[in-house]
Order: structure tokens, then sequence, then C-alpha cells
């Protein structure tokens, strides 16, 4: 991994052995759903996002967040190599964006090139192989080999299968010529909040609404926590070590409440009396409907454990003065402090 380039396998069909170090379960072709992606990410243009998580150590520094999201990146190669027993495959990402200098580059690192005095010119060895005719870029230093996975002298090196390997330089350098074909499907950063109208009473609710942002001020990724908006930092979340004072940023929506009819799929907001139906695999209760009327009282005994009784309600019930229907538009229009708190995202 450098500025410009990265370079790892394709995830998935892995596990780990007694000391930790990942081994591959199956080999990783056309039936890998992963490997399917990229492959079509590669074949349509479309570049991808990169994230990193604090745990990884090739870029030798501490990262500021759990995750950070790097940048768009196309997909330059995809190739297959042995791993013990099975064929695993790898893939060179190089970065879209060749103007920018990238924000995990070592501190001090000279701003990239100009597009015009890049050498478009360098470009790995690629070879054709005799046996399968297919041709495959030479992507060690050690020397050229076939890659196709079905060929008979795949992963050969003069005969051998080869041990050491370090990656060519003509094969880490190499840039691929910019061209206008290649988007990203979306925005890296997407600005929600500039997408929703605050004067449309029905925005707030939307599921729409419910997503995180980026923040505005310190670009960092925000989740709806709270009833009415969101808050970079709260009173409970931890500041990144890099970090001496919390973001202030927060943006509150007014909560409008949402119509009963507009949750309601029915006909009528409620029943008269509610028909039902009893399964007969299960267990059928006994009905009443004088007993607390205007409720029915449906009682289910459980031999040996005891009874639930379940009282259902009718339109009446509903619509009354402070009842359910009171309720439920009550319930949205006060602040009772609900909201959701992080769950660890991680495990090891």
């Amino acid at each position: 991994m450098d500025d410009e380039v990265v370079i790892t396998r394709v995830g998935g069909g892995c596990t780990k052995d007694s000391e930790g170090n990942l081994v591959l379960l199956r080999d990783q072709n056309a039936d890998s759903s992963t490997f399917n992606s990229i492959i079509n990410s590669k074949d349509a243009n479309v570049p991808v996002g990169l994230i990193i998580g604090d745990r990884n150590t090739l870029l030798g520094r501490k990262l500021p967040h759990r995750y950070n999201v790097m940048a768009y990146f196309r997909v330059s190669d995809i190739w297959h190599e042995k791993v013990g027993r099975r064929t695993g495959a790898k893939v060179r990402f190089e970065k879209l964006d060749l103007e920018c200098l990238s924000w995990w580059a070592t501190q001090g690192s000279p701003r990239p090139a100009p597009l015009s005095k890049r050498q478009w010119s360098i470009a790995p060895e690629t070879s054709r192989c005799p046996t399968c005719l297919q041709t495959s870029r030479r992507v060690y230093n050690e020397g050229w080999m076939c890659l196709q996975p079905a060929c008979k002298s795949f992963w050969s090196m003069d005969g051998l299968t080869p041990e050491s390997l370090s990656f060519n330089p003509d094969f880490l350098n190499f840039r691929t010529t910019p061209d206008p074909f290649t988007l990203p499907q979306y925005s890296l950063v997407p600005n929600l909040l500039s997408t929703i109208n605050e004067a449309d009473r029905e925005v707030s609710t939307l599921r729409i609404a419910w997503k995180g942002i980026v923040c505005p001020e310190c670009n960092k990724c925000i989740s709806r926590r709270f009833w009415r908006g969101w808050k970079c930092t709260d009173d409970i979340a931890r500041l990144p070590e890099n970090q001496s004072e919390p973001c202030r940023f927060q943006k509150m929506m007014e909560m409008h409440p949402a119509s009963l009819r507009s949750v309601v799929d029915d006909f009528e907001l409620g029943p008269i009396k509610r028909a039902l139906y009893f399964d007969t695999k299960f267990a059928r209760p006994e009905a009443d409907d004088q007993t607390l009327y205007p409720f029915r009282k449906l009682t289910y005994h459980i031999p040996g454990v005891g009874s639930i009784t379940h009282f259902v309600s009718n339109r009446n019930i509903n619509s009354r003065e402070n009842g359910p229907n009171d309720l439920f538009r009550q319930l949205q229009s006060k602040d009772l402090g609900l909201r959701r708190y992080p769950l660890q995202q991680s495990v090891g």
C-alpha cells in the first residue's frame, strides 16, 4: 500500500488456524460473490470505495478512527495465486483521483505530479502463456508466470513453484490513463442534509432521515442517535486519541407527527369488531365479549404453566379521548429522550 495503490487479497472463504493465520477453505473463483463483484466493477468501469481499519499496520501509524474511508479506487488488475493447496485471488486498486494528495500519505509527502507530467507509457511486462495461450502481467520481480488458474502451467516459474516473491516495480508504479468513463455510482461523501427539505412535514420521519450523515465540520460519520436529529459528539461518545476538543456540530429537526392515516393501510382507521382466525395447529383461546366490554378478552390456557390474557381493542376504544389514537400522536410530539446507543462494532 502506498499513496495511490492498494494490493490486497479478495476477501471471503477463509478461517484462522491455531496460530492466527488466515487459511483458505476453498478456491476463490466465479462462485464467490465477492470475486464476481470485483470483476463486475472492473468490467463496468465503476470505482469502489476502500475503508481501512485502525488495526491495519501497513501504513505504520495510528489511524484516527476505528474505520476510515480512504477514497475511490479503480480495479486495475485481478489475478490468482496458489495459497497452500487452494487458489486465492488478489486485486490491485488504483486511486481514481491522482491529482489530490491522499490523506493517509506520510506527513511531508510531496504533492503528486500533475497529470500532464505523468509517464503513462510505463507498464508491466505482459506475456502469453504457451500452454493456455492466455496473457498475464508480470506481477512479481522474480519473473513472469501464468496466472490463469485453469492452466496446467499456473503458478509455475521455470517448472518450479515460487516461494518468496516481491512485487515488480513496474507493476507497482504504472498508472492507468484517466478517462471520462470511469465514474463512481455515488459521491464519496454524500450530502444528505442538502436533500432534506424541512418545510416538508413528512421528511423528519422518512426512513432516509434515519440514516447517518457526514459531519460538515470534521468529516466524521455520525449515526442518527437522537430522536430529533444528529450530534457529532454527545455525552457518551469517546473522543479519538488525536482529538482534544469535541466537535460541536449538531442538526436538529422539527418533528411533525405522522398521521394515523399514513400508517394504517385499511379503509377505516380501526375495526368495529376485529375478526379473528385461530390456526387449528395451535391452542385455541377462550373468548369473552361481555366481562370487559367493549374489549374482547382472549385467554390462552397453558397446561402446567398458567394462562395468558389478551385484551383485543377496536375502533371505539382506540378513538377515546387520551386513548391509543391520541397516545400515538402524543408520543411523537414529546421528546422522551429516546436515543440509540452504540454497540461494539468489531470482535477480537
